[in-house]
């Protein structure tokens, strides 16, 4: 009993601090670096933060023609991820880690 009590114990405070670390990255006018599999990689400036949903500006330094996209996000599975859904004319929605 007292083996998982501290088990549970350490995984909560694994999960708080990262749920605390997703919540420090989007914060109004932060600018994040992104990167795919692809080897495409830009950067998203938060422009709207609403608990765990937010909108962020995102350009992609590899394809400039593109400009600057609107995409909707949230922070879900407890901070441990970010989901993002580009409503432009590629209709994507994008999966991520936070590193």
């Amino acid at each position: 009993m007292k083996r998982s009590f501290v088990l549970a114990l350490a995984l909560a405070i694994m999960v708080s601090a990262v749920s605390a670390q997703a919540a420090k990255l989007i914060k109004m006018d932060n600018v994040l670096a992104w990167s795919a599999s692809t080897g495409q990689g830009g950067s998203m400036k938060v422009v709207a933060v609403s608990g765990n949903y937010f909108e962020v500006d995102q350009s992609n330094d590899n394809n400039k023609n593109a400009g600057i996209l609107r995409l909707f996000g949230a922070i879900v599975n407890n901070g441990t991820k970010i989901v993002l859904i580009n409503t432009s004319q590629w209709k994507e929605v994008w999966e991520g880690n936070i590193a």
